[in-house]
């Protein structure tokens, strides 16, 4: 069977998805609280491209989909999720101890209730962002069954509007609906976050575009993002009504139409673009280690305040919060990436050498 070529483009677009997450998480309050919502806005549709953007990639194969490579990949998160637990445990541990301050080993929750949480939605035990991981992995394990089986497909297709209408509805409209906040772990997970996202990408080819040319979709997508404007600013001015957590409508149908538009246009980039080369190699470090690249650049702020170039340091951070995290943070993934090929290298020397 013939190979797609890779959309490149859908690479570059994980890069910016990544800088969309650092601007929820970190948004510069510099320009007023009207802006911050706008930003932790933009920054909602992070998430939603993520999963659709892997569930666009896993479709290129569905007809020679095998359990095996899902089930491959599932391990593959359930490490990741292990060994980030633990290196965000240490490095926060060191940044504590480079403040001056005792590292508080209490921070790790292993009570009943934690770990049925981390069993049934996806909530870590430690570092709360890696519940992403986790409902992906979940996902990967659940799709390494419907490969096998076709109905099982049909039924998670058939029950995709269903979750993201209860994603949302029992998510940022809980208030409207039920008088009440409900916890953001009832949708924050694999079953109302994860699995219809992944499976609208992994069914991108055969969901038909809304518009039949590419300036009806640009003009879709800019009106998409201005609806969401005005979502968000209803909640900003009635905060009673807010969840506080989780994603706006118009996150999910911003997404939907971009990455619609990025595999339907015709055009690609050469896959050493530097942001396809960020999106495909480091956007999940990045994603990891953004806390910890806060914190970093915190610390700097803290012990060069005094000095004339540490309060002009700390003015522009202020102000360039996102990008400056971005920007730590994807050093951080760079040498993390390479640390990964070494041993993945050394392990594969030594299982060469056994078989010798």
């Amino acid at each position: 069977m013939e190979q797609k070529k890779r959309n490149n483009l859908i690479d570059a677009l994980k890069c910016l998805a990544c800088l969309a997450v650092i601007l929820l998480h970190f948004p510069t309050n510099e320009y007023g609280d009207r802006f911050v919502y706008f930003q932790t806005a933009i920054g909602r549709c992070g998430v939603p491209l993520f999963f659709m953007a892997s569930g666009y990639f896993f479709g290129l194969k569905r007809d020679e989909a095998k359990s095996g490579r899902y089930l491959k990949n599932a391990l593959r998160m359930a490490i990741y999720y292990i060994v980030f637990e633990v290196a965000l445990f240490m490095l926060n541990a060191l940044v504590q101890v480079i403040m001056g301050n005792e590292p508080v080993f209490s921070a790790i929750d292993i009570s009943k209730r934690s770990i049925l949480e981390f069993l049934i939605v996806n909530e870590p035990l430690y570092a709360s962002h890696l519940w992403y991981i986790l409902a992906y992995m979940y996902c990967l394990l659940i799709y390494a069954v419907i490969v096998r089986y076709k109905v099982a497909g049909k039924i998670v297709a058939v029950l995709t509007p269903v979750l993201l209408i209860g994603y949302h509805v029992l998510g940022r409209y809980s208030v409207i609906f039920f008088d009440q906040k409900l916890d953001h772990t009832i949708v924050r997970n694999f079953l109302f976050a994860a699995i219809p996202m992944f499976t609208v990408g992994y069914y991108l080819d055969k969901i038909k575009a809304p518009s039949k040319t590419k300036g009806g979709m640009i003009v879709l997508i800019i009106l998409s993002f201005l609806c969401l404007h005005f979502e968000s600013m209803s909640f900003f001015r009635s905060r009673a009504i807010d969840n506080g957590r989780n994603n706006y409508i118009f996150n999910f149908i911003a997404a939907f139409l971009i990455i619609k538009y990025i595999t339907t246009c015709g055009k690609n980039v050469s896959e050493d673009n530097p942001l396809a080369v960020i999106g495909r190699k480091y956007s999940l470090y990045i994603y990891v280690f953004q806390y910890v690249a806060s914190r970093m650049l915190n610390v700097i702020v803290h012990y060069t305040k005094d000095t004339s170039l540490g309060r002009h340091f700390s003015n522009i951070y202020s102000f360039s919060k996102p990008l400056m995290i971005f920007g730590f943070a994807l050093i951080m993934a760079v040498a993390a990436y390479n640390v990964e090929k070494l041993i993945t290298s050394a392990i594969g020397k030594l299982k060469n050498n056994k078989k010798a």
